[in-house]
């Protein structure tokens, strides 16, 4: 009720104090988002009444989809690790791709007072012609974790197939080379590359990591 008074106060301000309002209400959380960062004034006034207030009773899951949240009040967990004020979180709910987002829901552990974003959003706003730079840093941003998550998606498929291969070669049982043959030696390290960054890293300043060539090793990656 606070944040929508505030609001309803906003409407009766003059364009430029209202400019002001949603400068010092914004342009915090966004600077945690990489794609965000560099975001002209005129972008995040004009994206400020789009981000809307929610409120969480204790036990309730925060799991709108294709959501960005930033977490104002109260305290939430999710994958296990508790959040507390300033943090954001559904970042990637700029993938075009719906399917490839972490979709992993929230829980409000006391009173949680959220501010959110949504895709349609977004792009409601980014269709305005003065907007090139975002639209092509949203764009990049979607590439990015499009690419993480099917790299992450083939690992597991490969994982899988690691643990089915050795199951067979041990006759339907895991474990037998610990338990009977000792240890297996172990094998020559991974080779590091900018492909792990990618996966467990965001970009620095809006910047991609480099990829080398052939650090995929797969070729349905794509964006």
């Amino acid at each position: 009720k606070r944040v929508l008074n505030y609001r309803k106060l906003e409407t009766e301000m003059s364009l430029q104090m209202r400019g002001e309002v949603a400068m010092a209400n914004n342009k915090a959380w966004m600077c945690k988002l990489w794609y965000f960062a560099s975001a002209s004034d005129p972008f995040v006034v004009e994206l400020s009444p789009c981000v809307l207030p929610l409120v969480f009773a204790p036990t309730e899951k925060l799991n709108l989809p294709r959501t960005l949240y930033v977490l104002c009040r109260g305290i939430t967990a999710r994958k296990g690790m508790p959040l507390s004020k300033g943090s954001v979180w559904g970042v990637d709910f700029v993938l075009d791709d719906a399917s490839l987002a972490d979709n992993v829901a929230a829980s409000a552990l006391t009173y949680t007072e959220v501010l959110t974003l949504s895709y349609q959003d977004l792009h409601a706003v980014l269709e305005n012609e003065n907007y090139n730079l975002e639209r092509a840093l949203t764009r990049k941003a979607s590439v990015f974790y499009s690419i993480k998550a099917r790299l992450r998606l083939k690992a597991r498929e490969l994982r899988g197939f690691s643990d089915d291969t050795e199951a067979e070669s041990n006759g339907g049982k895991t474990g037998v080379g610990m338990l009977g043959r000792g240890a297996p030696e172990a094998g020559p390290p991974a080779p590091s590359t900018s492909f792990a960054r990618l996966v467990k890293n965001e970009p620095q300043g809006g910047l991609l990591p480099p990829l080398k060539d052939g650090a995929l090793g797969v070729g349905d990656v794509g964006a």
